[in-house]
């Protein structure tokens, strides 16, 4: 210890205090606590720079906690709670909450180890690791708070912002349940065609099932369904979340510990409401926060133990702000809905998956029956996951718009532009550590990410490298894309939460305008108006399927204006053409599978040994003018990670964790799905957490992806993808079906 401290002290000869301390903050996040230690004694002992010391003392502070010394780091949070820096106290009164207790309950509690007991119920608890192994797979969100995320100053008097016109927002509410119903009564259309058909071919004679055919319509079922999810929205979803998630109460006195500010928010923004919502609180590490309920009074305002652990009180207050604007606004009705109903799906989706993994690990007498069994539970449980997929695309719309709104009014209300930038980009690092950690996306943060103001797929590549790499430059590297990249925002449209940089770039704006020093120096946002979007081969290639629909529509009505004048010039031989459905339905199959075929070259350009690279992620995320469609072939190396068993048959949930961050990875086996039902067929959920090398296209888009083309583990046969393959195949079906059913015509 002596002689690591003589040897930082020699240092300041030729280092500044400043570079000490970055050496010091590097050295703990990397995991070497009594070496940090060390640095950062030497340095509080050394420095005359009030500031640098403060910093460094800070950082002991969080050194001495991951050492397991929480007294002494009582002791030293205690001194800084006597700094005359205001800021300084908030950070220790809040870090003094945290210490005294974790003292009391120091750890949390740990997940089920047994195969079986793999409930969607036990998979939300954290594993009780040591803080020293967490630190290696990714740094304290906390500490990055000393180099990239520094407090900015606040409004002290502002006038308010002009109010927007809430009219748009409103619509998208409205349509958000006019689509829900629509989506439900297609999922109906299917279930009722699929149980026709069965009906019809039912193979035993002894039985007549023809009796039981369904002719109704099923609208007026779809539109009973939701009326009910309407009303089960203000105790259903509440209870899903205390049974499944271990959702818990949160007193008002608990929140106030963390952020007084933010008890002030709400009883400011409810003064007139009679109360104010109810409060709960997830015992999670991840930081996550969203309101719910049918009416205000009725609203609940969840948040997690990481959002308190890991933000400050002026942080806590704008994002509670933010949900205040949700509630305000009742726009968390219609997003309260559809997440009910996404719920259900997903639920029985999670059931169904264990099943199948209890299945796998149980010994039988009979092999082929557990066989059956086994694919009886993964094919339902897909079946289900997939009803969730569908009624998800309710709320995206709806969930990228109320942002804007909800943002501006938390900026409006608190006067803190900058605490809600540095919040947003705290909840992206905690979500992205809290991945990396847990080793998959947990089920809580898929199955609500509708409601999330930062969800777990924009989290995950730009904050894994942040947490590697807190320099501004990194997070400007990621940004430049949705600044300057024309097709940003039509490229979002399957994401739920809108694109972060343009969340930030407004938030720039709020704090010039109240002449405010921003936390972040980024231009201003000008989303393009999609019929002012450069027209370019690529993104024609993109849209091609879209393109070959409109096409195949365009083609089979000019087809129905040729049979109209043969018609009315009685030429019969042309005027069968007249309103014949079958082309309607041919050519919309058709015109996509052309449009699929075109861009193949361009998705899936030749892997070689001459093209391959082993690109940076930081030199993959450089090019702003990228589109998903330009597939750039790349190698990465890493450990694979995902959700494990039944959960992940179809790789779902799978990415990448390489030295630089994470990334998301797309795989379909060359047998396609089926080979989720063949036994002792390698999948990559057999390869997780072990290291790997991926090999595939690298796609940029509102997330960033791989397609795979192999996974290759260093002592095992690599597994191979079959994109190119199936992407010809669905187009060659989907082209052959609409001849077919032309050729067939209206029979």
């Amino acid at each position: 210890m002596a002689d690591i401290s003589s040897e930082s002290g020699a240092m300041f000869s030729h280092a500044t205090a400043a570079d000490l301390l970055r050496q010091g903050l590097a050295v703990l996040k990397q995991g070497n606590v009594a070496e940090a230690i060390a640095h950062l004694e030497a340095l509080t002992r050394s420095t005359t720079d009030r500031a640098i010391q403060l910093k460094a003392q800070m950082g002991l502070v969080k050194a001495y906690e991951q050492q397991g010394n929480v007294e002494r780091a009582i002791a030293l949070c205690q001194k800084i709670q006597a700094s005359p820096s205001k800021q300084a106290q908030q950070w220790a009164l809040q870090t003094l909450t945290t210490l005294n207790r974790s003292r009391h309950n120091p750890t949390e509690p740990a997940p089920a180890t047994s195969q079986g007991d793999s409930t969607l119920h036990c998979s939300e608890t954290v594993p009780a690791s040591k803080p020293q192994a967490a630190s290696k797979t990714a740094p304290n969100p906390a500490l990055l708070h000393e180099e990239l995320l520094q407090e900015s100053d606040r409004a002290q008097r502002w006038t308010p912002l002009k109010r927007l016109d809430r009219s748009p927002l409103w619509a998208a509410c409205a349509g958000t349940i006019v689509l829900l119903v629509l989506l439900l009564r297609i999922l109906l259309l299917i279930a009722r065609h699929l149980f026709n058909e069965f009906v019809i071919r039912f193979p035993f004679s002894l039985f007549d099932l023809r009796s039981f055919y369904i002719q109704r319509d099923p609208t007026a079922i779809a539109i009973l369904i939701t009326l009910a999810l309407v009303a089960a929205v203000p105790w259903g979803l509440p209870y899903l979340l205390r049974r499944v998630y271990r959702l818990q109460t949160l007193r008002l006195e608990d929140l106030e510990i963390s952020s007084p500010e933010a008890v002030r928010v709400l009883h400011q923004a409810f003064r007139h409401a009679g109360g104010i919502p109810q409060l709960g609180i997830f015992p999670i590490s991840a930081p996550l926060i969203f309101s719910c309920g049918l009416l205000p009074k009725q609203a609940l305002i969840v948040v997690s133990r990481g959002l308190l652990q890991q933000l400050t009180a002026q942080e806590i207050a704008t994002l509670i702000a933010a949900e205040v604007g949700h509630i305000q606004s009742f726009d968390f009705i219609a997003l309260s809905v559809v997440t009910l109903a996404t719920q259900l799906p997903y639920l029985a989706y999670a059931r169904l998956a264990d099943w199948g993994d209890s299945l796998r690990a149980a010994r039988s007498k009979n092999p082929e029956m557990r066989w059956i069994s086994r694919a009886i539970a993964i094919l339902l449980s897909t079946l289900c996951y997939g009803t969730y997929a569908c009624l998800r695309w309710s709320g995206l719309l709806l969930s990228r718009l109320r942002v804007y709104y909800s943002d501006r009014y938390a900026v409006d209300l608190t006067g803190n532009p900058n605490a809600l930038t540095r919040a947003l980009l705290k909840l992206m690092l905690g979500i992205a550590q809290d991945l990396e950690n847990q080793k998959q996306t947990r089920p809580l943060l898929q199955s609500v990410d509708l409601l999330l103001p930062i969800g777990p797929q924009l989290a995950l590549t730009p904050g894994s490298m942040l947490l590697r790499h807190p320099q501004l430059q990194h997070l400007e590297r990621w940004l430049v894309w949705e600044q300057h990249n024309p097709y940003c925002h039509l490229l979002a449209f399957n994401n739920a939460p809108p694109l972060l940089g343009d969340r930030l770039s407004r938030l720039t704006e709020y704090a010039r305008h109240w002449r405010l020093p921003p936390q972040l120096s980024l231009p201003p946002c000008s989303p393009a108006s999609p019929l002012s979007l450069p027209i370019t081969r690529a993104l024609l290639l993109q849209v091609a399927p879209l393109l070959g629909l409109l096409g195949g529509w365009a083609i089979a009505l000019l087809l129905w204006g040729v049979g109209a004048i043969a018609m009315k010039i009685g030429w019969l031989e042309l005027d069968w053409l007249w309103q014949d459905t079958a082309l309607l339905r041919g050519f919309l199959l058709i015109g996509p599978s052309v449009g699929l075929l075109l861009r193949i070259n361009a998705l899936f350009p030749d892997i070689q040994p001459g093209n391959l690279r082993n690109p940076s992620l930081a030199q993959l995320l450089s090019v702003p003018s990228a589109i998903p469609v330009e597939g750039q072939p790349v190698r990465l190396h890493g450990v694979l990670l995902g959700q494990r068993g039944t959960r992940n048959q179809f790789s779902q949930d799978l990415f990448l964790q390489s030295e630089e961050g994470c990334i998301r990875l797309n795989y379909i086996p060359p047998l396609g799905p089926i080979a989720a039902l063949l036994p002792q067929t390698p999948l990559p959920v057999d390869l997780l957490q072990r290291t790997v090398t991926v090999t595939g296209w690298f796609r940029r888009g509102a997330t960033v992806w791989i397609d795979v083309e192999t996974i290759r583990p260093q002592s095992a046969k690599a597994l191979s993808g079959g994109h190119p393959v199936w992407a010809t195949a669905i187009a060659v079906l989907l082209m052959l079906l609409g001849a077919w059913t032309i050729i067939q015509g209206n029979v």
